[in-house]
């Protein structure tokens, strides 16, 4: 009687860790593809995307709002057109950059937009060089910095670039 009270216990916070895990992805799953638009998009679209109905991708998006919100950006909705985000692209890089989640070279993201993932790489670079030259810098300048941000400022530079070629410039 005792085990089967713990066993109902740990099915439930098991359970309950993996939808809550899985809600949240949702949402950033759902504010990754929004990013990456150059233009509007249909919720119908990116639910199809998402294999997930119209309502469920409703139902997160006061979540995705959230999300923006935390980053100053906001959703833009036109009628027959769809929806897209707006604001400071200082604010739409801090987002994508915060939403790649693991940030060191040597794991494979575990991020499904494509789209959204070529910002943080380039063809024919080595990221481990690139770091392991940006350390040197570092070094040699006498500024120290937390291992955990050096592969974070590696990736936001392959993000940088990338959106600096699509004519995404900052302003000040």
């Amino acid at each position: 009687a005792l085990f089967q009270t713990l066993e109902e216990q740990l099915n439930y916070q098991f359970s309950r860790f993996n939808y809550t895990q899985e809600y949240e992805d949702r949402a950033n799953q759902v504010v990754r593809i929004l990013l990456v638009q150059k233009d509007y998009i249909k919720l119908d679209e990116v639910a199809d995307r998402l294999c997930l109905s119209r309502s469920s991708i409703k139902g997160t998006m006061q979540d995705v709002r959230d999300i923006l919100d935390a980053f100053k950006l906001t959703i833009y909705s036109k009628p027959g057109y769809g929806v897209k985000v707006i604001g400071e692209e200082i604010n739409i890089r801090f987002c994508m950059l915060e939403l790649f989640i693991d940030y060191d070279y040597r794991n494979t993201p575990n991020i499904k937009e494509q789209e959204y993932l070529s910002y943080f790489i380039l063809e024919q670079t080595d990221i481990a060089a690139l770091r392991q030259h940006f350390l040197k810098t570092l070094r040699e300048s006498g500024t120290r910095i937390a291992d955990a941000n050096t592969h974070r400022l590696v990736r936001y530079f392959f993000l940088m670039y990338n959106r600096y070629l699509e004519g995404k410039r900052l302003t000040f």
